[in-house]
């Protein structure tokens, strides 16, 4: 995606097709009931295997209306509705006190009042606040509207459970509360305006036995963040969002909350803007903003009340391989060794293969691929390794982008210009976009036969809004974000599924998951770029979201390029990682349940990436499976007592990686412990020592993790066929399997035979300085001990990447067991062994 990434992180908007004033839309907030009509995917996932089905040819001549989903704009507003609103969707009614109107909201102890003070001028919004148990807490302090004037009030009144409030000029705002949220809705009637119009929601002020104690950075809630606050030595949780499906702004901004706010108070919310069109006018007003006081953090999170992505099922499983800037031929070879070295389930992105190299020739000037590299059919070479390895292969494209500034084709600004991008092209049109999918997409599947898709841009936040006025949607957000659903539905019918997507930059994950399957696992709070430095590594480590809301519609896979992941505050190209950081990644992506991922550069070795599909294959696989879920998350101190997530914060735990242990029960059996500090641990009732930045799962036959011991750093994974074992260029011994490297293993499935597969794990990188300085671990020996081996006669066949026999032998086992050494296998040029009873 490149640098588009840094103009989201400011800029997240959209649009809606139609006219300036569109019918209102109900938000369903029935507990878990959809509002998704019969034409929408269904909730249930797709069958075994239904990632790994072909595309249907249904892009042949299909035209605008075809493509249409026909269910509007709720799949992303029902989504966005918090969990406290679903789970105590009943409505209080207001009741007046003197100048003001409270309602009383939540049950029992945790009872609060909301009370609303309407006043003239255009500080309208900040009128509300939050009494709880003698707190005041002020959640949209110094929000304030700038070009609205300064309306006065006509009339107060309750309509049905609702109170409203009606200004002169059409102004109304409606407050209505559901649970522990309330839903303030803002509108003003009459045609589009002139000049400059902006919302501030402003920030937190706590008051009297209040405290605000951080703004907490909620992974994969990239829209906003929440204020964590203590009211009498107990937990409360403050977030505010817009609605973008709602809204007639133009731009939806998440404030910095490393800012402090006026009065004292804490950025934690959003503002939005509304900019002029070509002919300088503007939208009227129209917002729907949720504010939630919680008790627990999962209320003031979104519900993402929506239907999982169609083919969610079995896609955890596969092990995604996004390739960047790797010449045809090399990157076939590679594929090859990765299938010579065991590796199944893999679906390959590959980057950087247009004609005239990444980002360029955007959208429907990317045929024949680079002719440097081999053109056409050295790609086609590149596809049918994939497949005969029974690999998944997509293409990367970007329907954002005009890159050959086709005239009338890009979006254009308030004063009519072209908007360019950071690359040199200009910004597309989603009008021409839609038109354009069906051929564009249509050739590359035609003659590259590809099994999947990665659209890059449309899922790492909100598309960019056209403002000109010329189109019948111009100036909303929310044109845009139905068109490229109906893009990445296209894609589907083409391509078929994994219907992939950017890591989320800018709001992806909250609008993007269940449309998309797949996107890397980059973390990310869609914030000013004074913040970026707190992203990536630097994120709180709170999983709650990510298990909890986004893992049964869609897959996140590994923690996303490791530029990001280790040094967004440079935004730097790092080449590799060092050995901490890599296990932190491997552990991280074990902790938010994601699948396998490897970010494979130029200088990227292929043992590396088996290294890693080997080592997290038997937990990633576990746990990116739909349904799987937590039972218990308890935050480890060094004493090792356990406390839950409300108590870990009242405590005054950190959340930050390294600082972190933590244990999760998950649901139908399985542990996990989670070691992000920079010291080895051991948990209450184990024996084993968990790494500095390591992880350990335990579930039923499957034992695998990054551990100490005697003082060095090892990986070992086994479950019910697989084993694995890393010793980092130190002996380790797992259950009879013993090496200095890395190596996997698989039972022969040859009938009644015994025996083993051996995947011998080519040179690693471990480490590196950038820009090319490795350190290098190769397998110098195996050693097959009992219980995996018994004295006799053995047969040793050596074969290729290819799976062909290279070299065959017959070995006479004794006490002491078998050793393979490193230099036969060399020597032969093998990349596995057969070993089984004569």
């Amino acid at each position: 995606m490149s640098n588009l990434a840094l103009r989201l992180i400011p800029l997240l908007v959209l649009a809606c097709q139609g006219a300036s004033e569109v019918d209102e839309q109900d938000v369903s907030i029935s507990p878990r009931l959809s509002t998704e009509p019969t034409t929408s995917p269904s909730s249930e996932p797709g069958p075994a295997g239904a990632g790994q089905t072909a595309p249907s040819k249904a892009y042949g001549g299909a035209t605008l209306a075809t493509a249409s989903s026909g269910d509007g704009l709720a799949f992303f507003s029902d989504a966005l509705v918090p969990e406290s609103a679903h789970r105590d969707p009943e409505q209080g009614t207001f009741s007046k006190r003197g100048s003001r109107y409270e309602l009383r909201a939540g049950r029992g102890k945790q009872a609060f009042t909301w009370a609303i003070s309407p006043v003239d001028g255009s500080q309208l919004l900040d009128v509300i606040t939050i009494e709880d148990d003698g707190a005041r807490v002020r959640p949209l302090a110094g929000a304030n509207a700038i070009g609205i004037g300064a309306p006065r009030i006509q009339n107060t009144r309750r309509v049905g459970k609702s109170l409203e409030v009606t200004y002169d000029e059409g102004l109304t705002m409606t407050f209505t509360a559901y649970g522990r949220s309330l839903m303030v809705e803002l509108e003003r009637t009459g045609g589009a305006r002139r000049g400059r119009l902006e919302f501030g929601l402003g920030g937190v002020i706590a008051e009297q036995d209040a405290s605000i104690d951080r703004i907490l950075r909620v992974p994969y809630f990239d829209t906003s963040t929440v204020a964590a606050l203590k009211v009498d030595d107990e937990a409360r949780f403050l977030s505010a969002w817009l609605d973008p499906a709602f809204s007639n702004s133009s731009q939806i901004m998440a404030d910095d909350p490393d800012r402090r706010a006026p009065g004292g108070g804490r950025y934690y919310s959003q503002h939005a803007r509304y900019l002029n069109a070509t002919n300088r006018l503007r939208r009227p007003v129209r917002e729907r903003l949720w504010i939630t006081w919680g008790s627990e953090l999962a209320e003031a999170l979104p519900s993402m009340n929506r239907a999982a992505s169609p083919d969610r099922a079995d896609l955890g499983k596969s092990f995604y391989l996004s390739y960047t800037n790797t010449p045809f031929e090399k990157a076939a070879d590679e594929l090859e060794l990765l299938a010579g070295m065991g590796l199944e389930d893999v679906q390959v992105w590959m980057h950087h293969w247009q004609k005239d190299g990444y980002d360029k020739g955007y959208p429907d000037d990317v045929m024949p691929p680079r002719l440097e590299w081999g053109g056409l059919a050295g790609l086609r070479k590149v596809r049918d390794t994939a497949a005969a390895a029974g690999f998944g292969f997509s293409l990367h494209h970007n329907w954002l982008f005009n890159s050959n500034r086709v005239p009338g084709n890009s979006l254009l600004s308030s004063v009519g210009e072209a908007v360019a991008t950071a690359e040199g092209g200009q910004y597309l049109k989603h009008g021409p976009a839609l038109a354009m999918v069906d051929e564009v997409e249509g050739e590359m599947h035609d003659k590259i036969g590809t099994r999947g898709t990665f659209s890059d841009s449309i899922s790492a936040g909100y598309p960019l809004v056209d403002l000109d006025k010329d189109i019948e949607d111009w100036g909303l957000q929310r044109g845009p974000l139905e068109a490229y659903r109906k893009i990445l539905e296209r894609l589907r019918a083409i391509h078929g599924a994994p219907v992939a997507g950017e890591g989320s930059l800018g709001g992806g994950n909250v609008l993007w998951s269940g449309v998309i399957d797949v996107m890397p696992g980059s973390l990310f709070v869609a914030s000013q770029p004074s913040m970026v430095g707190r992203n990536g590594r630097f994120a709180d480590v709170i999983p709650h979201f990510a298990l909890g809301r986004l893992h049964d519609i869609s897959v996140r896979a590994g923690m996303g390029p490791p530029r990001r992941f280790v040094a967004p505050e440079r935004w730097t190209m790092a080449s590799g990682f060092q050995p901490s950081e890599r296990d932190l990644v491997m552990s991280l992506t074990a902790l938010y349940g994601n699948a396998g991922y490897h970010w494979w550069y130029q200088l990227t070795r292929p043992g590396t990436a088996a290294r890693d599909w080997w080592s997290g294959r038997e937990v990633q696989t576990a746990l990116s499976a739909p349904g799987r879920a937590p039972s218990e998350v308890r935050y480890v101190d060094e004493a090792g007592r356990e406390r839950s997530f409300e108590e870990h914060l009242v405590a005054g735990g950190d959340f930050s990686v390294g600082a972190v242990r933590l244990r999760l029960e998950w649901k139908g059996g399985g542990q996990l412990w989670v070691n992000l500090t920079p010291k080895p641990w051991t948990p209450k009732g184990r024996k084993e020592s968990i790494a500095a930045n390591g992880h350990l799962f335990v579930e039923g036959a499957i034992f695998a993790g990054i551990l100490e011991r005697d003082g060095s750093t090892v990986e070992v994974s086994h479950g019910l066929r697989r084993r694995f074992v890393d010793g980092r260029g130190q002996r380790v011994e797992e259950g009879g399997l013993a090496t200095d490297g890395a190596v996997g293993m698989l039972p022969l499935d040859l009938g009644t035979d015994e025996g083993w597969h051996l995947f011998p794990i080519a040179e690693y990188t471990l480490s590196m300085t950038p820009p090319s300085r490795e350190q290098l671990v190769e397998l110098s020996y195996i050693e097959l001990t009992a219980p995996l081996i018994t004295p006799g006669e053995w047969e040793l066949v050596y074969l290729d990447a290819a799976g062909l026999e290279c070299h065959g032998e017959t070995r006479t086992v004794g006490a002491d067991g078998l050793v393979i050494e490193g230099k036969d296998l060399a020597w032969y040029g093998a990349v596995s062994v057969r070993v089984r009873p004569m």
